[in-house]
């Protein structure tokens, strides 16, 4: 499946390294403050964490219809850059490249 264009694509579209603004889904390590009024879907520890529960926390934005997910996505090598890869393959949407 990693090889795939896309991934699990929530409804919601998911927007990578930006702040979200009142009521969109927001997912960051803890480390980063979540913005006033939006959604906080996770607040991973770590990478690991990061890992384990992404594709969760966007089907809760689904569960609550957000129309947009904010997504700061870690830095670095291995599985922070495995976790960014995830990241752009499902903020894709059904016939787009």
């Amino acid at each position: 499946s990693g090889l795939l264009t896309n991934h699990y694509s929530p409804k919601a579209n998911v927007r990578l390294n930006l702040l979200a603004e009142p009521g969109e889904g927001f997912i960051a390590l803890a480390n980063v403050p979540t913005p006033v009024g939006a959604h906080r879907l996770a607040s991973p520890v770590d990478v690991e964490e990061f890992a384990r529960i992404l594709y969760d926390a966007l089907r809760d934005g689904d569960r609550i219809n957000l129309n947009e997910i904010k997504v700061i996505y870690p830095e670095g090598n291995g599985l922070a850059r495995a976790i960014k890869d995830r990241l752009v393959k499902s903020s894709v949407k059904e016939g787009q490249n």
